[in-house]
This record gives structure tokens, sequence and C-alpha cells, in this order.
């Protein structure tokens, strides 16, 4: 082929790739606002570098590729399949691409989402003492599940090994699909070849034109799924030569690990049969890890509800003797610093009760209520505090750093991930942690100091959004939200979203709402979990996929969000995404009833009212319809008098008659 040909080629696949760019909506970045470029890997199509875009923390992988014909065709094919699998969590995300001119001549690069953790290979061999078993399946069944959502997508890897699985925040992202195949076709190195030796389907190794299938995808989930249980590579302490291939081909595998669930172990040799027909397909490989892993799943989802049942979780007592300790050493210090403060005493001083009762209660969809009963502060205290001069309080501003600001922003974000409600923060934060105007004030003079951080930058928004010592300012608090939001903070991303929702500060726009809600459950923001499977659930900024919304409220289900519980539940009681399965709904109902969540409590009494799930009994359902009502449930209010009115009638009379009884004897 004459060289103006080989030109020709490379401008018919460049042309293609920048109209693929334009149909596909890809986005476009600038390179030069890429910064601190570093390589982190290489291979036969080309590098890949960790960068910085502008001045953010947050970190992007590029992936660059050789410039020749072959790799620029396979690049337009990957950057077609990565778009249409590209909002499964388990598969690293594409931001888009971008370009650089080298030599005259336009390369490119995919923007990709950064795996914190590297590859697998890297993570087990750092990590796997910490691993226990529900780590380890956990892993096990985000790989499965991203290379089940490949086959159905008609996708096939074809290059699955420890090096091509990352780690991002301890979860699985699948990485390098499609493209694999014909760039090592067409390279000539054969150590790279022989280093995959384990991972390669037999029959290939057998016969170098057998053509690669689902079946070969499935022999190398079947010995990652053994990698994952041992920590390290298959064969790592022998050479990876043609010996091992043809031991491999010989039947040669690896031993199963001491300590191994049988069931387990039994999955991943079926994977790796010799035969492909013997092997299972990627649905069965799913189903069989759910299976597994589903009685350990009930058990945390249970352990979950117990720790949230309990009237002092460990860190509202840290958080509130955190914040405690700030009250009481920042008046100590204005007692030293000046003596307008003398008249206070110690008695007075240790008058102040932070540490106020928190009562888990409920309503729809578990609302949290939390009761303040603090003691006041003595007058004579109260006063001289406030009598305090200005510069005394400006002085005693840098107080504020032994309260640990990060424990404090910690404990609002564990509490809308176990399942609180924006509202119910507003009151946690107003009523029960910082209940003196001193703290507030002091609280905010240091975030108003201290904004080189985007969880502070969202942290001083959150007072703005919810007039929390400062005066509500939406168009603030949207500033900050999407300042922080822009630098990757999810929780500051959740609240971005739900200004958009509202048009809380900025005009309303249901795809942005999505869009951010999408980001922070891509940053592993359980409460974004839960959201993003309620606009896929309803529509909200996308189109309707119950399929996602059921695996969104599963995730944050796993997580230990209870509102995702109940909506999981209701999945399974209507088929929403997911095969219609009553019993499942039933328990899943029972054991959030049972912790007195009163919305359960009412779907447990149409349960047995009906007989989803269970049996029909109506003396069940009454009893559960009556404890929902009790816990001020209005809908099962409601069908309570419908179904029972003779009840109604009867429980009115006795009222009537206690307070007709009351009456008589007062007068």
């Amino acid at each position: 082929m004459s060289k103006n040909t080989k030109i020709e080629d490379l401008n018919y696949y460049v042309n293609w790739l920048e109209r693929s760019i334009i149909e596909e909506h890809i986005e476009l970045y600038e390179y030069s606002d890429f910064k601190n470029i570093q390589l982190i890997g290489s291979g036969a199509y080309g590098n890949v570098y960790r960068v910085n875009r502008n001045n953010s923390d947050h970190s992007f992988a590029l992936k660059s590729f050789n410039y020749d014909k072959q790799t620029l065709k396979e690049v337009v094919k990957e950057l077609k399949l990565h778009l249409s699998v590209n909002y499964h969590e388990s598969i690293i995300r594409l931001y888009g691409i971008t370009r650089v001119e080298v030599d005259a001549i336009q390369e490119y690069s995919f923007v990709l989402e950064y795996a914190d953790s590297g590859t697998l290979n890297t993570y087990l061999n750092e990590h796997i003492d910490e691993l226990d078993w529900n780590n380890k399946y956990n892993l096990a069944s985000q790989l499965a599940s991203a290379i089940e959502f490949l086959h159905e997508n008609n996708i096939i890897h074809r290059d699955l090994h420890g090096n091509n699985v990352l780690i991002h925040k301890k979860n699985i992202k699948l990485a390098d699909f499609g493209l694999s195949k014909k760039i090592t076709e067409a390279s000539s190195n054969t150590s790279k070849i022989f280093g995959m030796i384990p991972y390669i389907d037999p029959k290939k190794l057998d016969n170098p034109n057998y053509k690669l299938d689902k079946k070969s995808d499935v022999y190398s989930i079947g010995v990652l799924l053994w990698q994952i249980s041992s920590g390290h590579k298959p064969f790592y302490e022998i050479d990876y030569d043609v010996s091992l291939a043809l031991s491999i081909l010989n039947g040669k595998r690896e031993k199963i690990i001491d300590g191994t669930p049988v069931k387990y172990n039994n999955l991943y040799r079926e994977c790796w049969r010799d035969e492909p027909n013997k092997r299972p397909n990627m649905q069965e490989i799913v189903t069989n890890l759910k299976s597994i892993i589903s009685l350990v799943e009930n058990d945390i989802i249970i352990d979950n509800i117990n720790e949230k049942k309990e009237i002092y979780s460990m860190d509202d007592c840290d958080i509130n003797s955190v914040l405690s300790k700030a009250t009481v050493d920042l008046n100590n210090e204005l007692v030293l610093v000046n003596d307008k403060l003398s008249i206070v005493s110690s008695d007075s001083i240790n008058n102040i009760d932070l540490n106020n009762e928190l009562i888990l209660s409920n309503g729809e969809y578990n609302i949290i209520k939390y009761e303040n009963e603090r003691n006041s502060l003595n007058q004579n205290y109260a006063n001289s505090f406030l009598s305090v001069s200005s510069d005394v309080t400006e002085s005693s501003v840098n107080l504020i750093n032994f309260l640990d600001v990060n424990r404090l922003i910690a404990f609002v974000i564990k509490k809308h991930d176990r399942g609180i409600t924006f509202y119910q923060v507003q009151q946690l934060i107003r009523k029960q942690i910082l209940q003196t105007n001193q703290v507030t004030d002091q609280l905010i003079k240091w975030l108003l100091k201290n904004q080189d951080k985007s969880q502070y930058i969202w942290f001083l928004g959150f007072f703005y959004y919810y007039n929390i010592g400062v005066e509500e300012n939406a168009n603030r608090a949207f500033e900050m939200f999407s300042k922080a939001a822009d630098d990757n903070c999810p929780i500051a991303q959740v609240y971005l979203a739900k200004c958009y929702y509202d048009g809380y500060g900025t005009n309303l726009n249901k795809n942005l709402s999505f869009y951010w809600y999408q980001k922070s459950a891509e940053n592993g923001c359980i409460i974004g979990q839960l959201y993003l499977g309620n606009c896929y659930e309803f529509g909200i900024g996308t189109d309707v996929n119950a399929k996602k919304s059921f695996h969104f409220y599963k995730e944050a289900t796993k997580n230990g969000n209870t509102t995702a519980i109940l909506y999981l539940a209701t999945c399974y009681r209507l088929g929403k995404g997911v095969e219609k399965n009553e019993i499942k709904a039933f328990k899943y109902y029972e054991i959030m009833a049972n912790q007195e969540i009163s919305d359960a409590q009412y779907q447990l009494g149409n349960c047995f009212y009906y007989g989803i799930g269970t049996k029909i009994d109506k003396i069940q359902a009454k009893c559960w319809y009556e404890k929902a009502t009790n816990n001020g449930n209005i809908i099962a209010k409601q069908f309570y008098k419908k179904c029972y009115p003779l009840n109604s009638i009867i429980k009115r009379l006795v009222n009537f008659s206690l307070l007709l009884r009351t009456t008589i004897k007062w007068w």
C-alpha cells in the first residue's frame, strides 16, 4: 500500500471520529484545561494518564491511542460501545473526548472516570487482609453484573483479566471492553499475550483462530472469581509460558482456597469448564451470586435497622460530645479573657446539656422525629455571655478550630444516607446540634474563613439554604452548592440537584436535577442513589426506566437507607424493574414494620388484607392498620375507618364516654 493511500485511510477514520463526536453529542474537552499529567499505564493501544482539570482536585483518566488506521477504527467502535453502556455504575464512565495537535496531527484521547485504587490485581494485593466474605461477594457480584450488562447489549469483552478490572472507592469499574480484540490481534507482542494465559479461554489457546464469544468471557469470570477469593493472580508462583498453556489445555486449574464457601467455589469451577456449552451464562452466574449473598444482605439490612433503632447511636453521642465540649471550652476561654464573665460559676457551665435524646420515630417513608428536651441555660450565665465585648467575641473565633467540623459534616451526610429527609436535617441541626447561637455564630465565622475545601463550601451553603445562623439566601446557597459540586463533592451534588428540582436559587430544570443526582450516585453517595432511583422510576429529567430504578434502590438498600428498603419492597410487590416476588416484598415490609415504620406497617396490613406474599388474615391486617394509624399514618387511618367502621365508632364512643366522665367529675 502506498504512503498516500495510508494517509487517505487515516483521514477517513479521523473524519469518522469527528463525525461520531458530533452525532453522538459527546462532550469535547479542551486539552489545555488538563494539568498535573502523570503516566499511569500503557498497552498495545497507547497510554493512560492521570490528570486534573483546571484547578480542581478531581482526577480524570486520559486514554490515548496510537495514530494508525487499525487503532483509530477500533477507537470509534469502542466509543459507540461505551456510549451504549455508559450509565452502568460498575463500568468505567466515559465523560467525553479530547484532542491535541502533535506534529500537525490531531491525536485523540478518551476522558474517563479515574479509578482511585488502580487495578484489581493491585487492590487485592494490597487489601486482601481487610476483605471479609461480604466484601468479596460484593466485588464478585459487581463484576458479574457488569459483564451480564455487556452481554445483554450484545457486547463481548474478550480480554477480561485483573488489569482490565479497576477499583474506585472499593467498587468494581470495568474497563477496556470492545477495543482489546483487534488491537491485540494487530500486535505482535507475544509476551503480553502470555501474560494473560490463565484468563484466556482454553479453546483459544488450542486454536488461535477460535472466535472468542460470551462463554469465553464466562471462563475469564470464573478465574477472576477465584482471584477475588484468593487475593492473588492465578498460578502466580510459576511462569506464564507455553508450559502453563499446555497444562491448562490438559485440565489444570487453580486449587480451591481454604475457607471458600462451597457454593461460591462450585460456581467458579462451573465457569472454567473446558467445554463452553457446559459453562453457565452470565445471567445464571448473577442469579447464583444473588442467591449466595441474599441471606447476608438481609442480615445487613436488619443490622442497619437495629442500629438506627438505638436511642443513642454512637455517632450521635460522639458528635454531641464534641459540640458540648466546644461550648464549654469556649465559655471557659471567655471567662479567662474577660472579667465580665467572672460571675459564671462552674455549676452554670455544667448546666449546659447538648447531649439531647434522639428518639427514632416514624411517619410516611420513615420520617425520623427528633424531640428536643434541652436544659435551659442559667439566666445569669446567659446574660453574662451576651454582654461580652465584640473584641472578645472576635478573638474567640479561632476557638472553633478544636470543634471537628469534618465530623459534623460526616454526621450530616451519614444521617442523609440513612434516610433522613432534607427537612429533618434542618430540624436536627437547628434544634439538636447547634442549640446555642454562640456555637452557630462561631461555626459560620470559621466556615467563612475556611473556604479552601469543597465540603466547607457546601456546608456554608447549607446554612444559607436552611436559614441557620444567617439570613436565608437562595442565590448564595445555589452558588456555593454549584461550586462544591463542580469540585466533585457528592453531598453538594445532591443539594444542587434538589435546587434544580425545586427551582431554588435558579430556574427549575429537571434534566440538570437528574444529571447531578447521577453524578452524586457515581461518586458513591447513598442518598444520591436513592434519588437517582426516584428519577428513573418517575421519569424526572430522563426516560422512565424501571430496571434502573430498581437497581439504584437496591444499591441504596444495601448501603442502609431505610427509605430505599420501602421502595425496593414495592418494586418486588409490583414487579417494577424486577421479577415480581410478593413473598420477598412481604419480608421487607415485615422487617420494617417491626421497627415501627408506619408506612411499612400500613403496607404489611395490605399484605394480610389482600393476601400479598402471605395468606389472607383480616385479624393481622386490622392489627397492622391500627399500629400504622397510631403511629400517625394518614392513609392507614382512612383505610382503617373504611374497612373497620364499627371499630372506629366504638373507639369514638369510648373516647366520648371518657370525656363525658371527666367533664362530670370536673363539675
